[in-house]
C-alpha cells in the first residue's frame, strides 16, 4: 500500500502474470471500513502530534 495523501494505492498480486491496483479516496464519503483500514495501515502523524 502507498499513501498518496488524498488517496491510497493498494496493489494485489494475484498470480505471476496478473495483478490488480485499487485506488481508494481518503474522503469521508468513502466506505468507512475500507478507509479505516487504509488509515490504520499508513504511517501518518495523528492530529494531536501535528499541534
Amino acid at each position: 500500500m502507498n499513501d498518496h495523501g488524498s488517496w491510497f494505492e493498494l496493489a494485489y498480486v494475484l498470480t505471476d502474470d496478473f495483478g490488480l491496483l485499487v485506488f481508494v479516496a481518503d474522503h469521508p464519503d468513502t466506505n468507512f471500513t475500507l478507509r479505516f483500514n487504509c488509515l490504520a495501515y499508513c504511517d501518518r502523524p495523528s492530529e494531536a502530534e501535528n499541534k
